[in-house]
């Protein structure tokens, strides 16, 4: 599989490439779920399965009584090695692209989103207990799909070219059918359901709170400003009236606004 992009990050062609997903963030989130495997692995041995996933995992009734930590650490405790692998796959593939388009910061904030939201919904589930990056990984699919619509990727185990946005699809049909069968599958349908609109709803609105921050800076750039020019004309009436009175002319609060204009120069300076 390739891909070549042009100045817009666009992809020329439409294979996936396996150098896509490799930065130093998603580096660090595949690195950190293996060592929570490992420590997890520790704790089971210790204390009991149970006990540790409804410490660590999402588990409703223990975050309802406090435990706040929850909608994050599970984020980073898996099942078994096979659990643990699909996910950073995901994550590995479609993760770099992401961040590329959308920026570090920005790419954390929606991933850590899209596992809040999932942990959030999947409270629909009673009682039972959550676990798994997968409704950030999903999250993250779903960002790749509306990024990259066209980019193909080989879906395992059809081995058949399918596009980003087609796969999302496939995914959401997929998370919808195991909410309405019969359950008892183990699979944390809520949670995916919930990464992957909160996904869908952040990268709608993204440029609505780009343009409201763009304001923000804006609005506060012209406050400043204007202060600035405030300020210099009060300077400058401060510094005539030194120059035809003298120094002893001025009130004490006239004094203190000097001084105050003196050492911001000094420590700009």
């Amino acid at each position: 599989m390739r891909s070549y992009y042009d100045h817009d990050d666009q992809p020329r062609e439409s294979y996936l490439s396996f150098r896509s997903g490799w930065t130093s963030t998603i580096k660090g989130l595949i690195l950190a779920n293996a060592a929570a495997y490992l420590v997890v692995l520790v704790l089971k041995g210790r204390f009991g399965r149970p006990e540790v996933y409804q410490w660590v995992g999402f588990y409703g009734p223990n975050f309802l009584r406090g435990a706040f930590w929850q909608p994050v650490s599970y984020m980073f405790v898996h099942g078994g090695l096979w659990h643990l692998f699909v996910n950073m796959l995901g994550l590995f593939f479609f993760g770099g692209d992401v961040e590329r388009r959308l920026g570090r910061a920005s790419f954390l904030v929606m991933y850590f989103l899209c596992g809040l939201g999932g942990a959030m919904l999947s409270l629909l589930q009673g009682g039972a207990t959550v676990i798994g990056a997968s409704g950030g990984t999903l999250g993250v699919l779903v960002a790749f799909a509306l990024l990259f619509p066209d980019v193909r990727i080989i879906l395992f185990p059809i081995f058949i070219p399918i596009r980003a946005r087609y796969i999302a699809v496939i995914y959401g049909f997929v998370t919808i059918a195991g909410l309405l069968g019969a359950g008892g599958d183990g699979i944390a349908h809520w949670a995916h359901l919930g990464g992957m609109v909160v996904a869908l709803v952040y990268l709608k609105c993204r440029p609505v709170g780009t343009r409201l921050l763009g304001l923000f800076r804006a609005g506060r750039l012209a406050r400043r400003e204007r202060r600035s020019a405030a300020e210099q004309a009060e300077l400058d009436r401060i510094l005539e009236k030194v120059h035809q009175d003298g120094i002893t002319s001025l009130s004490n609060q006239e004094r203190d606004f000097l001084n105050v204009c003196s050492r911001k120069y000094r420590d700009r300076h």
